[in-house]
């Protein structure tokens, strides 16, 4: 039996490996279609996890060498320890019907995502750094800082998309494995935080994009295009003034955004933020066309009328009937076409999902 002692704190995992047979020899290409194998007992990071790209246990054991104890499949992509399972020694030596005991499980974490923030960790010094992610996933981020010029500094990274670092999880190392991080193990660079927030303040304010949601108590209300405007002169030029603050919303959709930074209507940002939405939908973008009805909304109120098109756009029509209606949108058909949640548009070309059955109908006033 071989023990092994925790390496030195910085993996949240102990492992002891038993096996019971002789050795034998496997290569079966049917190990190919797994899609994990983990890394047992490494020098530099303990236990990792790797993808496998089409080899078999002996291979993947074979490419890495002495850089592990033990190598072992563990195709659901979960580092944890495995009973009556075939492992193969540093030496090449497979060794089945064996017993990998670990203490947690932590499974592979996917690295082709992207958040405004990730953590770069000294494992020399034990020093933790927030970092911009230059709007990269962490693939490329850790492409990018795994350059020679770095590789004495940087040798871990990972998702930090909230700005905290105070909880174990899963890393990426500089060698294309994932190692599980004891976090108490490291010292956060006091200064790398409000640095990334600096950088997220300008990509907020000077840099523009197609669409920002208007926000009110941390959900969002509607959307807008931006017209070429920073989200500041956006805020300024809105003449609803129901909008607590503003988040860019760059492609169109509407739907919960996480630790995203928030513009607020006092002029002060906030960073991190969790911003509901009651609906998901996207930028419609086609209400500068026209049909026979349109339908308008009276938010306050909570009724509804059918209007005549007139040979207006539903754009148009709702800046005709903007002291009676609050939004607009088609209904074609009539009366009939008021159903489930309609998107609707108002006269500055903000758009804003509304549930009809909050409304009833009610005759039209002249605008």
């Amino acid at each position: 039996m071989v023990y092994l002692k925790n390496f030195k704190r910085i993996s949240t995992l102990l492992t002891f490996v038993t096996y019971l047979t002789f050795f034998q020899t496997v290569d079966s290409a049917s190990e190919k279609d797994c899609g994990y194998f983990c890394n047992i007992q490494g020098s530099r990071y303990g236990n990792t996890i790797s993808k496998n790209n089409g080899k078999t246990l002996l291979e993947h054991a074979k490419s890495l060498g002495s850089q592990y104890n033990y190598y072992m499949q563990c195709c659901d992509g979960v580092l944890r320890g495995h009973e009556n399972v075939t492992i193969v020694s540093k030496d090449l030596k497979v060794l089945p019907n064996s017993t990998v005991k670990m203490k947690g499980e932590y499974s592979f974490m996917p690295i082709d995502r992207y958040c405004s923030t990730y953590c770069a960790h000294d494992l020399d010094n034990r020093i933790t750094y927030f970092m911009y992610s230059e709007n990269m996933t962490l693939e490329k981020f850790v492409d990018k800082y795994s350059a020679d010029q770095y590789k004495n500094k940087y040798h871990l990274f990972t998702y930090c998309c909230d700005g905290t670092f105070t909880t174990d999880r899963m890393t990426y190392t500089r060698h294309k494995t994932q190692f599980s991080l004891h976090i108490p193990s490291f010292t956060i660079e006091k200064d790398s935080l409000s640095k990334v927030k600096t950088q997220l303040q300008n990509d907020l304010m000077n840099k523009s994009c197609s669409y920002y949601c208007n926000v009110k108590d941390k959900s969002i209300i509607s959307i807008g295009k931006s017209n070429g405007k920073t989200i500041k002169e956006y805020a300024a030029s809105m003449s609803n003034k129901n909008y607590d603050s503003f988040i860019k919303c760059c492609d169109g959709n509407v739907n919960k955004k996480s630790n995203v930074s928030v513009y607020k209507i006092n002029n002060t940002i906030s960073y991190y933020q969790n911003i509901g939405s009651q609906y998901i939908y996207k930028y419609y973008n086609e209400f500068n066309t026209e049909c026979r009805y349109y339908c308008g909304f009276n938010i306050n109120g909570k009724h509804y009328s059918v209007v005549s098109s007139q040979g207006q756009t539903v754009l148009e029509a709702a800046k005709t009937y903007k002291s009676v209606f609050d939004y607009m949108t088609f209904c074609c058909g009539g009366e009939k076409e008021i159903k489930g949640i309609l998107v609707s548009v108002n006269i500055n070309g903000e758009e804003r999902a509304i549930n009809t059955k909050e409304y009833t109908y009610q005759k039209v006033s002249k605008p």
